[in-house]
């Protein structure tokens, strides 16, 4: 699929009355399917290379950071959540067709399609945004670490996106979902409590599920790093449908972040009612994930 039958086809999926999730995988949870498949199944399996430990656990958000719960999350994402979505983005350049045979193999019915697909102001065709078609819900979940600014930037969505939105004539209601950063990327602000630390990455899928459904939402936008497709699994089958957007997420709420300050199409969004993220939402670690990339 090309960007524009993706945009026609992720907006059949909402139009339908069937749950459905569509998402991406991110580089680091990449990195560790790709170790999994490759290495970690052989009899004298070697451990995760550090690197990618460091990075699912403190760019993607996965704890603890041990083979077995690395393992346990590969394993979960091979059987059960690649073989449930709708469609996933096919986008990265650094691993030649990895990606594309792993989606072909595990989710051999989901539709494949560009990244940019997922992100609605890339749609030429306003109809065509999904985003736009979220009308049909009256109440939307967003699962985000940024849900102060969501909640404050929604007031402003006009402001923000002017006469090129993004949104419906009639938006949906926006209910900010709280999710919180690994114990890897901060040690004070935007933590995990400390009972689902100690539960681990399964405990965080479950309680941000909790906290979704008593929203009353039936439509899920999703943006939690290595979480995000086990939570919209998760969603699916409490019959709620979900979009992992990734870093995208803060974008459609006009919430700025370093990693776009130059970017030759985001930035020209960019006006006076854009912001960064609240203090309280920063991780102590921000300036080890791509120099801050996010705040």
């Amino acid at each position: 699929m090309n960007i524009d039958q993706g945009a026609q086809f992720i907006v059949q999926q909402i139009h339908s009355r069937k749950p459905f999730f569509i998402g991406k995988l991110g580089t680091s949870e990449l990195d560790v399917l790709i170790f999994y498949t490759q290495y970690r199944q052989k009899t004298h399996a070697p451990p995760y290379p550090q690197n990618i430990k460091i990075n699912i656990a403190r760019n993607g958000g996965l704890f603890p950071a041990t083979d077995k719960s690395i393992d346990s999350w590969a394993v979960h994402m091979l059987t059960e959540v690649l073989p449930a979505g709708a469609g996933f983005a096919v986008w990265n350049p650094t691993v030649g067709n990895i990606e594309k045979a792993i989606l072909n193999t595990f989710s051999p019915k989901a539709k494949q399609f560009p990244l940019r697909t997922l992100e609605p102001y890339y749609i030429n065709v306003l109809e065509d945004r999904w985003t736009y078609n979220l009308t049909k819900h009256a109440k939307v979940a967003v699962v985000s670490p940024f849900y102060k600014s969501i909640e404050h930037q929604w007031k402003k969505r006009d402001a923000i996106w002017g006469t090129n939105t993004i949104w419906g004539p009639v938006p949906p209601t926006i209910i900010p979902v709280r999710t919180g950063y690994s114990p890897y990327l901060s040690t004070t602000t935007g933590l995990w409590s400390t009972e689902i630390i100690n539960g681990g990455w399964k405990e965080a899928v479950a309680d941000t599920v909790r906290q979704v459904k008593e929203t009353g939402a039936l439509f899920a936008i999703v943006g939690c790093g290595a979480l995000s497709l086990p939570i919209c699994y998760a969603l699916k089958k409490e019959h709620i449908s979900a979009i992992h957007t990734g870093g995208a997420t803060q974008i459609l709420f006009g919430i700025k972040g370093h990693r776009w300050l130059n970017h030759s199409t985001i930035s020209e969004f960019f006006n006076e009612a854009w912001a960064f993220p609240f203090p309280e939402e920063i991780p102590t670690g921000a300036q080890e994930v791509e120099g801050g990339c996010y705040w």
